[in-house]
């Protein structure tokens, strides 16, 4: 037994958190002050960015086999609820769903290179994007092309992308011409 220096009460130890208070005044305290709490974790967030980044590179490199396994076992269990989540982005942003399309099929074959950056991945979805506007603007379906083919070497990245008419696309096939 232990008693909760805020309420006086005497509870059991599986009551208390990490603090000297139980949890049911630990909660009391966070619903009172979220937006202190919010201020004074961007506060933290902000003067210790570099090292706490640090900090998730390396846990995430030193438990890396246990995240994949996690999120494995957490992909099957919950397949319909990431599904309807997907779906639910898909219908905002359709761009998304075909530039996510487009790196699977490239994974598949290696034809994404590892060293895209954060930066190459948005000029990515800008195809897609582009893609999606002209097809709104002109009524005629566009595609992201790949100048040179996944099927002939190329890579999925943005110097080897292209926007063209579905049509266009399709004639080219896997042929190195550009159009």
């Amino acid at each position: 037994m232990r008693v909760c220096s805020k309420c006086k009460t005497e509870i059991g130890l599986e009551e208390f958190g990490k603090a000297h208070w139980c949890k049911l005044c630990c909660k009391e305290y966070r619903d009172k002050n979220k937006d202190k709490i919010k201020v004074a974790k961007k506060k933290h967030y902000e003067s210790s960015k570099e090292k706490i980044l640090k900090k998730c590179k390396e846990d995430y490199f030193r438990y890396e086999d246990r995240i994949k396994e996690y999120n494995k076992e957490y992909s099957k269990k919950n397949r319909e609820k990431i599904n309807r989540k997907k779906r639910a982005t898909y219908k905002v942003s359709p761009e998304n769903k075909l530039a996510l399309n487009g790196k699977y099929r490239a994974n598949k074959i290696n034809g994404t290179p590892s060293s895209l950056t954060e930066e190459d991945n948005s000029m990515i979805r800008e195809f897609y994007k582009e893609a999606k506007k002209l097809e709104k603007e002109t009524g005629i379906k566009h595609h992201v092309d790949h100048i040179i083919p996944l099927s002939k070497g190329g890579l999925h990245a943005p110097q080897n992308l292209q926007v063209l008419t579905a049509t266009d696309n399709i004639i080219k096939g896997d042929s190195l011409v550009t159009i």
